[in-house]
């Protein structure tokens, strides 16, 4: 084989080589960043299943959707790091989730197999109101 028959086999290889990787990129985690290199977005696969994490612009987690065991959850955060809105599917039906500055669950709507219910909690989180 000639060294120009060995560039263009090499060259037809390579052209393969990056349809390939323009079709499909395999990965555990990728970050995306901003102007400055400050991790914005993680989407990432761990033991628990996948996630994917949106951060401001200080780093602070702000939202994530997960997929784990338990079903999909959305998760919203306030400046404190603490989820204030929660939302998921567990076994038993969707879930809402809105909780104070001190991550204690305030108020809680679901859906279970005996309909929706609605439930408004003290500070410490316990439900001091429920329909039905």
């Amino acid at each position: 084989m000639t060294t120009d028959e060995r560039i263009e086999k090499l060259e037809r290889e390579l052209a393969a080589l990056r349809a390939e990787l323009a079709e499909r990129v395999r990965t555990r985690a990728v970050e995306i960043v901003d102007d400055a290199g400050k991790p914005r977005a993680r989407l990432a696969v761990g033991e628990d299943g996948p996630r994917l994490t949106l951060r401001d612009e200080n780093g602070k987690p702000r939202a994530r959707l997960a997929v784990g065991e338990d079903g999909p959850r959305l998760d919203l955060f306030n400046e404190k790091d603490k989820s204030s809105v929660g939302l998921g599917v567990i076994e038993s039906g969707p879930r809402l989730d809105l909780s104070d500055a001190n991550d204690k669950t305030r108020a809680r709507l679901d859906v279970g197999e005996d309909g929706p219910r609605l439930s408004l909690c003290n500070e410490k989180g316990k439900p001091i109101w429920q329909a039905p």
